[in-house]
């Protein structure tokens, strides 16, 4: 995510890390594994109104394969079983992110610079 973040806030390694630390308490982390080799990392905050992906990296060596699609995917089946709505939020800056999430059924509900809200409503 480090272009991103660089394209929007500039880069600060202390604050990046004091962001991350304050957030492990309220998200479940995974790191996503492929062929025995991590290849990203997905943090969920599963709550009564809906199952929210806080943030999902795939590294860059990775990305392009279908994982991250793979990856949210998951989390759509276990939120319609559970007739949840998916939400998340994607940086401005990152189009190709959001072209996944709309191919996936997400929805802008939401622009709240530099972030897009998005949304998926749960499938029977």
């Amino acid at each position: 995510m480090r272009e991103y973040i660089e394209k929007v806030w500039g880069w600060d390694e202390a604050s990046q890390r004091s962001h991350h630390a304050s957030r492990v308490s309220v998200t479940m982390q995974y790191i996503v594994v492929v062929n025995g080799h991590a290849a990203g990392m997905i943090e969920i905050d599963r709550n009564p109104e809906a199952i929210v992906i806080s943030n999902i990296q795939i590294a860059p060596d990775s990305q392009g394969r279908g994982i991250g699609a793979a990856v949210v995917c998951l989390v759509i089946d276990e939120a319609d079983a559970a007739r949840l709505p998916v939400a998340l939020q994607v940086l401005e800056v990152n189009p190709r992110a959001r072209r996944l999430y709309e191919r996936l059924g997400f929805r802008v509900i939401a622009e709240t610079p530099p972030h897009v809200q998005m949304r998926r409503e749960h499938e029977p």
